[in-house]
């Protein structure tokens, strides 16, 4: 679980890097554009499309809500909507 919080957290922080560097308002809605190099950028995501798969073979998702994202993992039943999944809002609540 804490491979998945860290990684929640580093995908969260591409995809700010990502809006700022593309001057876009809102987040990706496909989380690959984050491991794909653009002309002469490097990625906002480093680790390929692999960086994009959690601790349990499943792949790290987001919502959109307007300009707000949460970025997800199912956590390990990979069901999403459970009380194991592992998101990037609740991480932070944690951490206060």
């Amino acid at each position: 679980k804490t491979a998945a919080k860290t990684a929640v957290d580093n995908i969260k922080g591409a995809v700010t890097t990502w809006m700022l560097t593309k001057k876009k308002a809102t987040p990706p809605s496909d989380l690959t554009v984050l491991v794909k190099a653009d002309g002469d950028e490097e990625p906002a995501l480093d680790g390929g499309e692999g960086a994009l798969v959690d601790p349990w073979d499943n792949d790290y998702r987001i919502e959109i809500k307007g300009k707000r994202f949460v970025i997800i993992s199912n956590g390990p039943d990979g069901e999403p909507g459970t009380e194991d999944d592992i998101r990037s809002d609740k991480i932070e609540k944690s951490k206060k």
